[in-house]
């Protein structure tokens, strides 16, 4: 929450936000063009961090450790998207606190989701580049909050544009895939 409340405070951190949510868009896009197929385990006896937490607590409160150190590096980009949605404290630290509870309670049903509809993985990533350039345009309601473009990017049609075109890019190919019956990844 405290964090949360810092970075909606500092004017800077919004658009630096949007460009790291840009980021992620650039650096998933880019990966997907290459062939190389990267090992996702963590090489525990190269991994320094892994070697210190295990060193000093053990294995199990290591894992318990890296597990919410990764909780918290997630959640740096849910409070960018959110932020993204509404400067309102409240409502970013309860859409955060929703990311991580889905995270921990149903990310199993996430993944079968994306094996039956393998495009949600790409839908996610052009939701997050859609509110990391609404971020990132925050810059221009610092430096020219009185210009027509900057009164319209904060505007409440706008708000609720993003928010309209961000749920449909996720519902809209699945009501089409389940009603006219496209062919699916592993059915």
């Amino acid at each position: 929450m405290l964090f949360a409340s810092v970075l909606i405070n500092i004017w800077w951190l919004k658009p630096l936000g949007g460009l790291y949510l840009l980021y992620l868009v650039f650096d998933f896009y880019k990966g997907k063009k290459t062939a190389l197929e990267v090992n996702d385990f963590i090489d525990k006896k190269g991994n320094w961090l892994y070697r210190v937490t295990v060193g000093s607590l053990g294995n199990f409160w290591a894992t318990v450790c890296l597990i919410e150190l990764l909780d918290m590096a997630f959640s740096i980009d849910n409070v960018f998207a959110a932020v993204a949605f509404t400067p309102n404290i409240i409502l970013v630290c309860t859409g955060v606190f929703i990311g991580i509870l889905a995270m921990r309670f149903i990310a199993q049903w996430f993944v079968k989701l994306m094996g039956t509809y393998p495009f949600l993985e790409s839908a996610a990533f052009i939701v997050i580049g859609i509110l990391g350039l609404k971020l990132s345009l925050s810059v221009l309601e610092h430096f020219y909050p009185e210009s027509s473009l900057s009164i319209f990017l904060t505007s409440k049609t706008v708000d609720i544009g993003v928010s309209l075109i961000t749920v449909g890019i996720f519902f809209i190919p699945i009501l089409t895939s389940v009603f006219f019956n496209f062919p699916k990844k592993n059915s």
